[in-house]
């Protein structure tokens, strides 16, 4: 179809009966012909090629999203299926008894791996203690820079109210309503 017609060589030779002649430039026509059909045929390829590509992208992006629904149908129907693993698991409420001795800590006592809990308090005593002292300082830093900044704005705002002074003296010098401006 892209060549023209089936019968490709009435586009080089006329009907025999109306064109008795044969088409002038024989020599340029055929390999014109050839080039052109080369050419064609690999562009179509090409773009053959290009919407295969562009198909395949949009097939893994629905591939990923259905992977990813089937994952949260099977999650969903294993919770609804097993429901006491999952009272198993999720627990609402856990109880610590802190000064009751177990087995364990009996255990480790025994041996001489008897971890002192005042060695941890103040450690982590230590620790928050560095962790305020910190925020104290950046919090302290940060108020300085505030008071700056509020010395900063009440300084432009004494410009703006003597600039504004200055203009509406301007303007009464000048003979002209300033109440006119302030309504626009």
């Amino acid at each position: 179809m892209m060549i023209g017609e089936f019968e490709f060589t009435a586009i080089f030779h006329g009907d025999v009966g109306s064109h008795p002649e044969r088409l002038f430039g024989h020599a340029v026509a055929y390999p014109l012909f050839l080039f052109f059909c080369i050419i064609m045929t690999i562009l179509l390829m090409n773009l053959l090629v290009g919407l295969a590509v562009d198909d395949i992208k949009s097939v893994q992006e629905k591939a990923e999203l259905k992977r990813l629904s089937m994952q949260v149908d099977l999650v969903l129907q294993v919770e609804a299926s097993m429901p006491y693993i999952r009272k198993l698991t999720c627990k609402s409420l856990h109880t610590v008894f802190p000064n009751q001795k177990t087995f364990l800590k009996r255990l480790r006592g025994r041996f001489g791996f008897e971890f002192s809990d005042e060695a941890m308090i103040d450690e982590e005593w230590k620790e928050s203690e560095e962790l305020t002292s910190a925020f104290r300082q950046e919090l302290q830093s940060q108020s300085a820079q505030l008071r700056i900044l509020q010395s900063n704005v009440d300084n432009m705002y004494e410009r703006q109210v003597r600039t504004e002074a200055m203009i509406r003296a301007v303007l009464k010098q000048l003979k002209i309503d300033f109440e006119e401006f302030d309504a626009k």
